[in-house]
């Protein structure tokens, strides 16, 4: 059975609603070329039947608005700030991940969020990918995602 499945717009309303939910302030899905500068990278992979590596980009100014959103508008411990991070980019993947499943009927879960650039890390090639952009009044995101559909 073939399922119908658009990720780079899964990913545009989950990142955009969740966003929305976590940290108050609207995240804007780009269709023209956009650059982050001063970015922090974050990767996670799904595996299951959706297989996928993803890499976030967050400008440093975008990354600090959301981790003193989580915390309210406090000053955040410079050894936690990574944790913040990771989960946030957890929770927005997660929603997009649930929702695939629920489309094709079947699970994948992800790994744990790594924050910061690890060379040792390298990027996975899959069947199809796409590059999302995304903006703020806070600063820009990239995503760029590289998956596979196992049936």
């Amino acid at each position: 059975m073939k399922v119908q499945l658009d990720v780079l717009q899964t990913f545009v309303d989950s990142l955009i609603s969740v966003t929305e939910e976590i940290v108050s302030f609207p995240l804007k899905h780009s269709k023209e070329n956009i650059t982050v500068v001063d970015a922090e990278e974050i990767r996670i992979q799904s595996k299951g039947v959706f297989r996928s590596w993803m890499c976030f980009q967050l400008e440093r100014s975008l990354e600090e608005a959301i981790i003193r959103k989580m915390l309210d508008g406090r000053e955040p411990n410079p050894d936690l700030r990574k944790l913040y991070l990771g989960e946030y980019i957890n929770i927005l993947s997660g929603h997009a991940l649930t929702r695939i499943n629920n489309i094709v009927g079947q699970s994948s879960r992800l790994t744990v969020p790594i924050v910061g650039a690890r060379p040792e890390i390298e990027e996975k090639t899959c069947e199809q990918s796409c590059v999302i952009a995304f903006t703020s009044e806070y600063g820009n995101m990239l995503l760029r995602i590289n998956y596979e559909l196992w049936e």
